[in-house]
């Protein structure tokens, strides 16, 4: 879709100079407003979509199968309108939330967080599933449910982006001890990946001292290295603002 806005002004007010100011009006660029129009394009050897009723009229167990649409707009939309309606068809979404489709299993997730109604068993089954997107979007979802050892007891190796997404759900821990030995270690089997070593340094906020105290004794990271130069540092400037900020 392609937005054709048709407005004499795009501009922040704050920006206009008083020169601006006197072609607005010489102008009257001041009086198009609420105009334009919203181009679809589409290949000309396309298909064109099937066409979609209101899903507004839809019970609530036709939202449900329409998780697993194609179509992303009628899966938000059913999410959506999912999370106004608490209570209803929430076994169904229990099923889909461990099922085979991993984008229906999201959406199902996130209807389900929106409602109030995930709890720490559906967090734990889902991250059960091995599958890798579904997890990240489980510790985001649901990672104040869980406790310290529900998180450390996660297998992360296949995917960096589930150990990043790990390492800010051990953020609500990281005044456990247990959490930051757990975060060290991640350090060390990440150190090269600059997006989980600052979700390190984010999960250690608060809990900054500690953590540096414990790496400056730890044998891993004594050694001079780039790596390990730019974790300290950073970790010394979170420390710093978090001092400023208390």
């Amino acid at each position: 879709y392609i937005i054709d806005m048709y407005r004499g002004i795009i501009q922040e007010q704050n920006f206009l100079t008083e020169e601006l100011r006197e072609q607005i009006f010489q102008r009257q660029l001041d009086r198009p407003l609420g105009h334009g129009r919203i181009w679809r394009v589409r290949h000309q050897q396309g298909k064109a979509g099937a066409v979609t009723s209101s899903l507004g009229d839809a019970a609530s167990m036709d939202l449900v199968i329409s998780l697993f649409s194609p179509n992303g707009w009628v899966r938000d939309t059913a999410q959506r309108l999912l999370i106004a309606r608490p209570g209803e068809a929430t076994q169904q979404l229990h099923q889909v939330l461990t099922g085979e489709s991993t984008l229906a299993a999201i959406h199902a997730l996130w209807a389900l967080q929106g409602r109030g109604e995930l709890s720490r068993e559906m967090v734990l089954a889902t991250l059960a599933k091995g599958d890798s997107a579904r997890s990240q979007q489980a510790l985001r979802a649901g990672h104040l449910l869980l406790t310290s050892e529900d998180l450390l007891a996660l297998d992360t190796a296949k995917s960096d982006a589930l150990t990043m997404q790990l390492a800010f759900a051990l953020g609500d821990h990281s005044s456990e001890q247990g959490a930051r030995a757990f975060l060290r270690d991640l350090l060390v089997d990440h150190s090269a990946n600059a997006y989980v070593t600052q979700a390190i340094v984010r999960a250690s906020r608060g809990a900054e001292m500690e953590f540096l105290q414990e790496l400056l004794v730890d044998e891993r990271f004594t050694q001079a290295s780039q790596h390990n130069e730019k974790i300290l540092a950073a970790l010394a400037a979170s420390a710093y603002r978090s001092i400023g900020t208390n």
